[in-house]
Protein backbone atom coordinates (compact mmCIF):
# COMPACT_ATOMS: atom_id res chain seq x y z
CA UNK A 1 0.00 0.00 0.00
CA UNK A 2 1.47 4.18 -0.86
CA UNK A 3 1.09 5.73 2.11
CA UNK A 4 0.91 9.86 0.99
CA UNK A 5 1.95 12.59 3.54
CA UNK A 6 -1.17 14.26 4.33
CA UNK A 7 -2.22 16.73 6.56
CA UNK A 8 -6.23 17.35 7.07
CA UNK A 9 -7.41 20.90 7.93
CA UNK A 10 -10.17 21.31 9.37
CA UNK A 11 -10.70 25.35 9.63
CA UNK A 12 -14.05 25.38 10.84
CA UNK A 13 -14.33 22.35 13.12
CA UNK A 14 -17.62 20.18 12.25
CA UNK A 15 -19.67 24.00 11.69
CA UNK A 16 -21.52 23.29 8.15
CA UNK A 17 -24.31 24.92 6.56
CA UNK A 18 -25.72 21.74 5.67
CA UNK A 19 -27.33 19.17 7.66
CA UNK A 20 -27.18 16.02 5.63
CA UNK A 21 -29.77 13.40 7.30
CA UNK A 22 -26.98 10.60 7.68
CA UNK A 23 -24.43 13.06 8.73
CA UNK A 24 -21.96 10.99 11.91
CA UNK A 25 -21.26 14.80 13.07
CA UNK A 26 -23.83 15.33 16.28
CA UNK A 27 -22.48 18.56 17.16
CA UNK A 28 -22.25 21.42 14.31
CA UNK A 29 -20.71 24.38 16.74
CA UNK A 30 -17.23 24.66 16.75
CA UNK A 31 -14.29 27.51 16.62
CA UNK A 32 -12.91 28.92 13.87
CA UNK A 33 -9.38 28.33 13.19
CA UNK A 34 -7.20 31.24 13.98
CA UNK A 35 -4.18 31.97 11.43
CA UNK A 36 -1.92 31.29 14.67
CA UNK A 37 -3.40 27.86 14.76
CA UNK A 38 -2.78 27.17 11.11
CA UNK A 39 0.93 28.07 11.41
CA UNK A 40 1.88 26.45 14.49
CA UNK A 41 0.05 22.83 12.84
CA UNK A 42 1.41 23.30 9.87
CA UNK A 43 5.38 24.32 10.66
CA UNK A 44 5.51 21.39 13.52
CA UNK A 45 3.98 18.50 11.05
CA UNK A 46 5.66 19.16 8.61
CA UNK A 47 8.52 19.24 11.28
CA UNK A 48 7.53 15.97 12.32
CA UNK A 49 6.95 14.22 9.17
CA UNK A 50 10.51 15.28 7.21
CA UNK A 51 12.15 14.00 10.62
CA UNK A 52 10.19 10.21 10.12
CA UNK A 53 9.91 10.54 6.50
CA UNK A 54 11.45 13.19 4.76
CA UNK A 55 8.62 13.26 1.93
CA UNK A 56 8.78 15.29 -1.26
CA UNK A 57 5.14 16.71 -1.16
CA UNK A 58 2.65 16.91 1.28
CA UNK A 59 -1.23 16.75 0.88
CA UNK A 60 -3.14 19.39 2.33
CA UNK A 61 -6.73 18.92 2.49
CA UNK A 62 -9.17 21.54 4.36
CA UNK A 63 -12.23 19.77 5.41
CA UNK A 64 -15.51 19.96 6.95
CA UNK A 65 -17.83 20.49 8.44
CA UNK A 66 -17.83 22.81 5.28
CA UNK A 67 -14.24 24.50 4.47
CA UNK A 68 -15.94 27.31 2.49
CA UNK A 69 -17.02 28.56 6.11
CA UNK A 70 -13.87 29.66 6.54
CA UNK A 71 -13.39 33.36 5.24
CA UNK A 72 -11.50 33.74 1.82
CA UNK A 73 -9.03 36.17 3.65
CA UNK A 74 -8.06 33.15 5.94
CA UNK A 75 -7.29 30.94 3.07
CA UNK A 76 -5.61 33.96 1.89
CA UNK A 77 -3.20 34.22 5.01
CA UNK A 78 -2.93 30.35 4.76
CA UNK A 79 -1.48 30.41 1.78
CA UNK A 80 1.33 32.93 2.07
CA UNK A 81 2.17 29.84 5.21
CA UNK A 82 2.31 27.49 2.79
CA UNK A 83 4.38 28.68 0.09
CA UNK A 84 6.64 30.26 2.90
CA UNK A 85 7.09 26.67 4.37
CA UNK A 86 7.64 25.44 0.81
CA UNK A 87 10.43 27.93 0.43
CA UNK A 88 11.85 27.09 3.43
CA UNK A 89 11.42 23.15 3.65
CA UNK A 90 12.14 22.37 0.47
CA UNK A 91 8.47 20.77 -0.03
CA UNK A 92 5.56 20.95 -2.13
CA UNK A 93 1.78 20.64 -0.71
CA UNK A 94 -0.68 19.40 -2.92
CA UNK A 95 -3.59 21.71 -2.43
CA UNK A 96 -7.13 20.46 -1.68
CA UNK A 97 -10.34 21.31 -0.80
CA UNK A 98 -13.48 18.86 -0.45
CA UNK A 99 -16.58 20.92 0.35
CA UNK A 100 -20.62 20.72 -0.57
CA UNK A 101 -20.07 23.55 -2.94
CA UNK A 102 -22.64 25.41 -1.78
CA UNK A 103 -20.92 28.30 -0.84
CA UNK A 104 -18.65 28.27 -3.99
CA UNK A 105 -18.44 31.54 -6.07
CA UNK A 106 -16.69 32.52 -8.72
CA UNK A 107 -14.61 35.29 -7.35
CA UNK A 108 -13.67 32.68 -4.67
CA UNK A 109 -13.25 29.75 -7.53
CA UNK A 110 -10.79 32.22 -9.59
CA UNK A 111 -8.69 32.80 -6.15
CA UNK A 112 -8.43 29.19 -5.53
CA UNK A 113 -7.83 28.39 -9.32
CA UNK A 114 -4.95 30.47 -9.14
CA UNK A 115 -2.95 29.12 -6.03
CA UNK A 116 -3.92 25.48 -7.79
CA UNK A 117 -6.10 24.38 -5.37
CA UNK A 118 -8.03 21.09 -6.28
CA UNK A 119 -11.87 21.22 -5.47
CA UNK A 120 -13.96 17.70 -4.90
CA UNK A 121 -17.51 18.30 -4.09
CA UNK A 122 -20.17 15.84 -2.71
CA UNK A 123 -23.35 15.13 -4.34
CA UNK A 124 -25.54 11.60 -4.28
CA UNK A 125 -26.82 11.84 -7.64
CA UNK A 126 -29.96 13.44 -9.08
CA UNK A 127 -32.35 15.63 -7.37
CA UNK A 128 -33.90 12.43 -6.06
CA UNK A 129 -30.80 10.96 -5.10
CA UNK A 130 -29.74 13.82 -3.14
CA UNK A 131 -32.81 14.08 -1.40
CA UNK A 132 -30.80 13.51 2.34
CA UNK A 133 -28.29 16.64 1.28
CA UNK A 134 -30.47 19.21 2.80
CA UNK A 135 -30.14 23.09 3.60
CA UNK A 136 -30.36 23.63 7.81
CA UNK A 137 -33.64 25.22 6.74
CA UNK A 138 -34.99 21.99 5.28
CA UNK A 139 -34.31 22.62 1.87
CA UNK A 140 -32.87 20.48 -0.92
CA UNK A 141 -29.14 21.34 -2.23
CA UNK A 142 -29.59 20.03 -5.99
CA UNK A 143 -30.24 22.99 -7.73
CA UNK A 144 -27.87 25.25 -5.96
CA UNK A 145 -25.14 22.31 -6.48
CA UNK A 146 -25.71 21.90 -10.37
CA UNK A 147 -25.05 25.93 -10.76
CA UNK A 148 -21.94 25.63 -8.58
CA UNK A 149 -20.89 22.90 -10.75
CA UNK A 150 -20.59 25.29 -13.70
CA UNK A 151 -18.87 27.44 -11.95
CA UNK A 152 -16.92 24.98 -10.56
CA UNK A 153 -15.98 23.69 -14.58
CA UNK A 154 -15.02 26.87 -15.87
CA UNK A 155 -11.72 26.78 -14.08
CA UNK A 156 -11.35 22.78 -13.86
CA UNK A 157 -11.36 20.36 -16.29
CA UNK A 158 -11.04 16.93 -14.31
CA UNK A 159 -13.97 17.09 -10.92
CA UNK A 160 -14.53 14.69 -8.88
CA UNK A 161 -17.37 13.71 -6.18
CA UNK A 162 -17.95 11.85 -2.95
CA UNK A 163 -21.04 10.03 -3.26
CA UNK A 164 -22.56 8.50 -0.17
CA UNK A 165 -24.63 5.27 -0.78
CA UNK A 166 -28.13 5.24 1.06
CA UNK A 167 -30.83 2.66 0.56
CA UNK A 168 -32.40 5.50 -2.25
CA UNK A 169 -29.45 5.43 -4.42
CA UNK A 170 -28.41 1.81 -3.72
CA UNK A 171 -30.98 0.34 -5.59
CA UNK A 172 -30.34 1.58 -9.44
CA UNK A 173 -26.72 2.20 -9.90
CA UNK A 174 -27.21 2.57 -13.90
CA UNK A 175 -29.52 5.30 -13.47
CA UNK A 176 -26.29 6.75 -10.84
CA UNK A 177 -23.77 5.73 -13.05
CA UNK A 178 -25.18 7.41 -16.48
CA UNK A 179 -25.87 10.51 -13.92
CA UNK A 180 -22.38 11.06 -13.10
CA UNK A 181 -21.45 10.20 -16.84
CA UNK A 182 -23.76 12.70 -18.54
CA UNK A 183 -22.15 15.19 -16.08
CA UNK A 184 -18.11 14.15 -16.38
CA UNK A 185 -17.69 13.96 -12.68
CA UNK A 186 -15.49 11.07 -11.04
CA UNK A 187 -17.04 9.13 -8.82
CA UNK A 188 -15.46 8.50 -5.26
CA UNK A 189 -17.74 5.87 -3.38
CA UNK A 190 -18.73 5.63 0.24
CA UNK A 191 -21.37 3.38 1.69
CA UNK A 192 -23.27 4.58 5.21
CA UNK A 193 -23.02 1.91 7.89
CA UNK A 194 -25.10 0.97 11.12
CA UNK A 195 -28.29 4.05 10.22
CA UNK A 196 -31.23 4.02 9.46
CA UNK A 197 -30.75 5.36 5.91
CA UNK A 198 -27.71 2.24 5.18
CA UNK A 199 -28.78 -0.08 2.47
CA UNK A 200 -28.33 -3.46 3.89
CA UNK A 201 -24.95 -5.68 3.03
CA UNK A 202 -27.03 -7.70 0.64
CA UNK A 203 -28.16 -4.75 -1.09
CA UNK A 204 -24.64 -3.26 -1.12
CA UNK A 205 -22.99 -6.10 -2.82
CA UNK A 206 -25.30 -6.10 -4.73
CA UNK A 207 -25.11 -2.44 -5.94
CA UNK A 208 -20.96 -3.28 -6.35
CA UNK A 209 -22.24 -6.53 -9.25
CA UNK A 210 -24.18 -4.34 -11.08
CA UNK A 211 -21.74 -1.26 -10.70
CA UNK A 212 -18.89 -3.05 -11.47
CA UNK A 213 -20.54 -4.61 -14.83
CA UNK A 214 -21.62 -1.32 -16.08
CA UNK A 215 -17.89 0.34 -15.29
CA UNK A 216 -16.05 -2.62 -17.42
CA UNK A 217 -18.55 -2.47 -20.00
CA UNK A 218 -18.90 1.12 -20.64
CA UNK A 219 -16.48 1.94 -23.63
CA UNK A 220 -15.44 4.76 -23.92
CA UNK A 221 -16.21 5.86 -20.51
CA UNK A 222 -15.72 9.62 -19.66
CA UNK A 223 -15.32 9.46 -15.61
CA UNK A 224 -13.37 7.44 -13.33
CA UNK A 225 -14.79 5.41 -10.32
CA UNK A 226 -11.98 5.95 -7.70
CA UNK A 227 -11.71 2.41 -6.06
CA UNK A 228 -12.45 0.58 -9.25
CA UNK A 229 -9.32 2.12 -10.73
CA UNK A 230 -7.18 1.72 -8.44
CA UNK A 231 -8.12 -1.90 -7.59
CA UNK A 232 -7.38 -2.62 -11.18
CA UNK A 233 -4.16 -1.05 -11.29
CA UNK A 234 -3.40 -3.53 -8.69
CA UNK A 235 -4.56 -6.60 -10.20
CA UNK A 236 -3.41 -5.85 -13.83
CA UNK A 237 0.18 -4.14 -13.23
CA UNK A 238 1.00 -4.90 -9.72
CA UNK A 239 0.99 -1.36 -8.78
CA UNK A 240 -0.02 -0.58 -4.87
CA UNK A 241 -2.83 0.34 -3.77
CA UNK A 242 -3.34 4.02 -2.59
CA UNK A 243 -5.40 4.27 0.59
CA UNK A 244 -5.91 5.05 4.43
CA UNK A 245 -3.24 3.53 6.68
CA UNK A 246 -2.69 2.57 10.36
CA UNK A 247 -0.15 0.37 11.80
CA UNK A 248 0.84 -1.73 13.96
CA UNK A 249 4.32 0.35 14.66
CA UNK A 250 2.43 3.54 16.38
CA UNK A 251 1.46 6.95 16.02
CA UNK A 252 5.11 7.89 14.96
CA UNK A 253 5.11 6.09 11.51
CA UNK A 254 1.86 7.87 10.42
CA UNK A 255 1.44 9.73 7.42
CA UNK A 256 -1.56 11.55 7.61
CA UNK A 257 -3.58 13.58 10.33
CA UNK A 258 -5.92 15.97 11.05
CA UNK A 259 -5.69 19.49 12.45
CA UNK A 260 -8.84 20.29 13.80
CA UNK A 261 -9.67 23.93 14.39
CA UNK A 262 -8.58 23.84 18.41
CA UNK A 263 -5.24 22.65 18.07
CA UNK A 264 -5.86 19.35 18.18
CA UNK A 265 -3.86 16.78 15.77
CA UNK A 266 -6.20 13.08 15.44
CA UNK A 267 -5.24 10.22 13.56
CA UNK A 268 -8.10 10.99 10.94
CA UNK A 269 -10.66 13.19 10.11
CA UNK A 270 -13.98 11.45 11.54
CA UNK A 271 -12.19 11.22 15.06
CA UNK A 272 -12.41 14.56 15.73
CA UNK A 273 -16.36 14.44 15.43
CA UNK A 274 -16.63 11.75 17.82
CA UNK A 275 -18.09 11.93 21.30
CA UNK A 276 -15.04 13.06 24.10
CA UNK A 277 -12.35 13.78 20.86
CA UNK A 278 -9.91 14.88 22.90
CA UNK A 279 -9.38 11.18 24.06
CA UNK A 280 -8.21 10.22 20.96
CA UNK A 281 -6.15 12.75 19.95
CA UNK A 282 -2.52 12.44 19.26
CA UNK A 283 -1.36 15.43 20.45
CA UNK A 284 -1.78 19.51 20.91
CA UNK A 285 0.18 21.65 19.20
CA UNK A 286 -0.07 24.45 21.39
CA UNK A 287 1.12 22.77 24.58
CA UNK A 288 4.96 23.17 25.25
CA UNK A 289 5.49 19.77 25.12
CA UNK A 290 7.26 18.25 21.55
CA UNK A 291 5.18 15.94 19.32
CA UNK A 292 7.47 13.62 19.98
CA UNK A 293 6.57 13.36 23.86
CA UNK A 294 3.25 13.80 23.24
CA UNK A 295 3.02 11.11 20.36
CA UNK A 296 5.18 8.26 22.94
CA UNK A 297 2.13 9.76 25.79
CA UNK A 298 -0.76 8.86 23.24
CA UNK A 299 0.75 6.23 21.70
CA UNK A 300 -1.15 3.67 23.95
CA UNK A 301 -4.87 5.21 22.85
CA UNK A 302 -3.55 4.64 19.57
CA UNK A 303 -2.46 1.27 19.67
CA UNK A 304 -5.71 -0.07 22.26
CA UNK A 305 -7.85 1.03 19.39
CA UNK A 306 -5.83 -0.60 16.21
CA UNK A 307 -5.43 -3.61 19.55
CA UNK A 308 -9.72 -3.79 19.97
CA UNK A 309 -10.14 -5.76 17.05
CA UNK A 310 -6.85 -8.42 17.42
CA UNK A 311 -9.71 -11.17 18.34
CA UNK A 312 -11.64 -10.68 15.75
CA UNK A 313 -11.19 -13.78 12.61
CA UNK A 314 -12.31 -11.94 9.59
CA UNK A 315 -9.18 -11.23 8.06
CA UNK A 316 -7.50 -13.56 9.26
CA UNK A 317 -5.43 -15.01 5.98
CA UNK A 318 -7.03 -12.96 4.08
CA UNK A 319 -4.37 -12.16 0.85
CA UNK A 320 -5.50 -8.22 1.15
CA UNK A 321 -5.30 -8.00 4.62
CA UNK A 322 -1.61 -6.22 4.68
CA UNK A 323 -1.84 -4.29 1.16
CA UNK A 324 -5.43 -3.20 1.33
CA UNK A 325 -7.44 -2.66 4.41
CA UNK A 326 -4.15 -3.22 7.08
CA UNK A 327 -6.55 -6.34 8.47
CA UNK A 328 -9.05 -3.62 10.30
CA UNK A 329 -10.60 -1.96 7.45
CA UNK A 330 -11.55 1.30 8.56
CA UNK A 331 -10.77 2.08 11.99
CA UNK A 332 -13.21 4.98 13.09
CA UNK A 333 -16.33 2.96 12.18
CA UNK A 334 -15.09 -0.16 13.17
CA UNK A 335 -14.80 2.13 16.82
CA UNK A 336 -17.83 3.30 16.87
CA UNK A 337 -19.85 0.25 15.75
CA UNK A 338 -18.10 -1.55 18.73
CA UNK A 339 -17.49 -3.89 15.88
CA UNK A 340 -15.89 -5.36 12.35
CA UNK A 341 -18.03 -3.34 10.34
CA UNK A 342 -18.85 -4.05 6.81
CA UNK A 343 -16.00 -2.16 5.28
CA UNK A 344 -13.27 -5.53 5.03
CA UNK A 345 -16.14 -7.63 3.49
CA UNK A 346 -17.17 -5.02 0.45
CA UNK A 347 -13.58 -4.18 -0.25
CA UNK A 348 -12.56 -7.65 -0.44
CA UNK A 349 -16.01 -8.40 -2.51
CA UNK A 350 -15.18 -5.68 -4.56
CA UNK A 351 -11.81 -6.73 -5.28
CA UNK A 352 -12.50 -10.19 -6.40
CA UNK A 353 -15.02 -9.81 -8.20
CA UNK A 354 -13.82 -7.14 -10.23
CA UNK A 355 -10.71 -9.32 -11.30
CA UNK A 356 -12.71 -12.18 -11.82
CA UNK A 357 -14.78 -9.77 -13.74
CA UNK A 358 -11.88 -7.81 -15.65
CA UNK A 359 -10.32 -11.72 -16.86
CA UNK A 360 -13.87 -11.87 -18.76
CA UNK A 361 -14.09 -8.54 -19.96
CA UNK A 362 -10.08 -7.73 -20.63
CA UNK A 363 -10.06 -7.76 -24.28
CA UNK A 364 -12.50 -4.84 -24.41
CA UNK A 365 -11.22 -2.94 -21.35
CA UNK A 366 -8.46 -0.23 -21.21
CA UNK A 367 -8.57 1.38 -17.66
CA UNK A 368 -7.80 4.27 -17.73
CA UNK A 369 -5.26 6.65 -15.50
CA UNK A 370 -2.62 3.51 -14.87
Amino acid sequence: MILLSSITVRPVGNNCNLRCKYCYIKEHQSKEMSIDIFKKGITKIVEFYKTNHNPRSIEILFHGGEPLLWPIKKFIAAEKILATTERKEHIRFRRHIQTNITLLTERKMMWFYNHKYKISLSIDGDAIYNCNRIFKNGKPTFKQILRKIRILRKFQKRIGAVITISKYNCANPQKLYNFFKKHSINMHINFIFNHKLSASKEDKIIFLKKLIDIYLKDDPKNLDITLFDNFLNNIIFEKPVIGCEYSNEGIHKKKIFALDSNGYVYMCNRFASIDNPKEYAAFNIEKNISIEKQIKINNNQYKKLLGYFDDKTLCKGCPLSKEVCKGIGCLYTNFVNNSKDESSTLKRFTYFYLKKKYIEYKDNHVPRNC
